[in-house]
């Protein structure tokens, strides 16, 4: 046993630092990785019967004891009975197509199919994309939807790595490169601006072994449950979660501010910030205070909860206050997976591949689709690739309207009380007519504290307010360059997140989606034949062969046609798998029969879910438009209030 366990720890390390450093010069030295990975093979098959199955080394081979709960766990364990620990947090992403490595191991993509050096991410940034290319307009779709689809991928992914405040200019990455987890960017001379870096610290995702923990590529970890949970509100352990909840009546921890409800504060430190005046605010994710918009999307969502436990409670006093918070988390689990799937995906991925991958609602009875053969966990091409399409379509400019932002504060820190027993019920408000802008790095969480109009204004403005096209070349510098204090650009980021996470190149990805692939720069046949002309003449100055097209620009750039959803073909392709596997693989699916699920008729009320309404319930908002992720049409999407828009009747909750 003493063998076995030390075999086992051996292997591991050995493999942990094969996949973290490689050293130096083994990254570089060809014969030197081919000799490394023939001696570890055969290590590997000499041992293999210790090293691989010893399911007390293993972190993702233990046993678990399922019993068939009906709620779901906070860290998504047991939602599969047969593996218990897929799609849980903590585990490794998973994979489309296998790692593309440098050395078939873990070096970051590097070398062109010419055997020249890859083109530096910030030079493709500022060569493809621009902030002062005048931005191309979606028809109908409004910045509610952007921010909002920001709030589902913090809800589904968080690759586990080194924090914001670890990345700076002037961290040891630029200044020792030979740090084998640092993939310093530098800044091209041409592109160097005023107050900008010369270089960017890039740290390398932190490594994991695969799910067998079998002999392979190196892996990235995902921190968040895959399934749609709201763990970006509950969060993933009962550690954490014990931070928010009030423990009475199934409600979770808020304070009044002013007119307004607010998250607590974080008086624990646990978000990094320092701010006693204006402090960050507290949720099951902490990066909801990215921004404000992102804060006041969290805050609606636990508003919601609280308006459901609440409602839950006078329907049935006798209920524990446990079983409130499960009953009330798991109806607003199944209304946020209705309007995701109804609401949001379509707008993303067009009509026509909602049908081809089935991810529409049904409109009566139950879904009959979970597959426990399914894993629903997120694949590394959509979290570090396809899903990211929304990074371009962010403005600048936030709009505040109906509202004047006055800059007095609205309540102060010291006098802040628990919600206790009161639950948001939103008087009617009128502000100023106006709509003003302010920069979207300027919109922190301060705004929530500090203005008497901050919260109902912003949204009223960003639900008005037109999204950029995600293809149309303008990438926001305050999203870019200012948003973190400047530590990082994102464009370039995402480009050498792809890099170092061994994502293939484009053209294996349009042959996975059954796509034609690219041989020549032309836009014709036999080319990137769905990419506007300008774009293709731009690839072929930067990049030797189609091939070498990183997957994130490649896909990003494809046009999509007016009708058939915001992405072209190859994001519909990966975004849409990615939505079905996360619904065919998800026992508690609202939809699906069992005692995980619903009666019928709570089914049928939880179709009538809108995010209107949420909005309604939530904000000071008197009326918002019929679907919330679509611009107001007096035809097509018109303006809905409290008595217009449908509403949840909770008489099937009474017992």
């Amino acid at each position: 046993m003493m063998r076995s366990t030390m075999a086992s720890m051996s292997g591991f390390l050995f493999l942990t630092v094969l996949q973290i450093s490689g050293f130096k010069h083994f990254l570089f030295d060809k014969k030197r990785q081919s000799e490394a990975r023939n001696d570890y093979k055969n290590w590997v098959s000499e041992n293999q019967e210790e090293l691989f199955w010893d399911k007390n080394f293993c972190p993702y081979l233990k046993p678990h004891d399922c019993q068939g709960n009906k709620y779901r766990t906070l860290d998504g364990k047991c939602n599969n009975l047969w593996n218990p620990v897929w799609g849980s947090s903590n585990t490794p992403y998973l994979r489309f197509l296998p790692a593309e490595y440098e050395d078939g191991i873990a070096a970051p993509r590097s070398t062109a199919t010419n055997g020249k050096p890859l083109i530096n991410p910030t030079f493709i940034r500022h060569f493809i994309f621009s902030s002062n290319t005048n931005s191309s307009l979606t028809r109908n779709i409004n910045e509610f939807k952007v921010y909002f689809g920001q709030f589902v991928s913090h809800d589904i992914a968080k690759t586990s790595g080194p924090l914001f405040d670890e990345i700076g200019p002037d961290s040891l990455c630029c200044n020792n490169n030979s740090d084998p987890c640092c993939i310093p960017i530098f800044n091209p001379e041409k592109y160097k601006m005023d107050k900008l870096p010369n270089c960017y610290s890039f740290l390398r995702s932190d490594p994991t072994p695969p799910l067998s923990c079998a002999f392979g590529p190196r892996q990235q970890k995902n921190e968040q449950t895959s399934y749609l949970d709201l763990s970006n509100i509950y969060g993933t352990s009962e550690y954490g979660l014990n931070y928010l909840r009030l423990k009475k009546k199934g409600l979770i921890r808020m304070v009044k501010c002013g007119d307004d409800i607010l998250l607590s504060p974080d008086w624990y430190g646990l978000t990094g910030c320092h701010d006693k005046e204006y402090p960050c605010m507290l949720a099951g994710d902490l990066r909801l205070n990215q921004h404000a918009i992102l804060t006041y999307i969290h805050i609606i969502w636990t508003l919601e909860h609280n308006r459901v436990a609440e409602t839950l409670y006078n329907l049935n006093p006798q209920w524990t206050d446990e079983r409130l918070f499960q009953e009330a988390s798991k109806f607003v689990r199944a209304e946020y997976q209705h309007i995701v799937y109804n609401d949001l995906l379509p707008i993303i991925i067009g009509n026509a591949a909602m049908t081809e991958y089935g991810l529409y609602s049904q409109k009566s009875g139950y879904h009959f689709g979970y597959n426990s053969r399914i894993n629903a966990g997120i694949r590394n091409g959509f979290a570090t690739a396809a899903y990211r399409y929304a990074h371009s379509m962010v403005d600048d400019m936030v709009p505040f309207s109906g509202g004047c932002p006055y800059a007095s504060q609205k309540c102060k820190t010291e006098d802040f009380v628990d919600m206790q027993e009161q639950i948001f019920r939103p008087s009617l408000r009128h502000g100023c007519t106006m709509t003003i802008y302010k920069n979207l790095s300027e919109v922190t969480t301060s705004i929530l504290y500090k203005h008497r109009t901050g919260g109902t204004e912003m949204m009223r403005g960003i639900l008005m307010k037109r999204a950029q096209l995600s293809n149309d070349l303008r990438f926001s510098d305050d999203l870019s360059m200012k948003m973190f204090d400047g530590q990082i650009e994102l464009f370039s980021f995402d480009i050498q997140r792809g890099r170092e996470h061994g994502l293939p190149g484009y053209n294996v990805w349009r042959r996975f989606c059954n796509l034609s692939t690219a041989k020549t720069f032309q836009n014709t046949q036999g080319g990137l034949v769905d990419h506007p002309i300008e774009i293709a003449k731009k690839f072929s100055l930067i990049y030797s062969s189609p091939d070498d097209i990183d997957v994130l620009l490649g896909g990003l750039t494809e046009v999509s046609h007016p009708g058939e959803g915001l992405v072209g073909p190859l994001f519909k392709c990966i975004i849409g798998l990615q939505f079905k596997y996360l619904k065919d693989g998800d026992r508690f699916w609202y939809e699906n029969p069992g005692k995980e699920g619903f009666t019928l008729a709570q089914l049928s009320e939880i179709r009538k879910a809108s995010h209107a309404r949420v909005l309604l319930d939530n904000t000071h908002l008197e009326k918002v438009p019929r679907q919330s992720f679509l611009i107001f049409d007096m035809f097509m999407n018109k303006m809905v209030n409290k008595e217009t828009c449908p509403k949840i009747d909770f008489k099937p909750w009474n017992e």
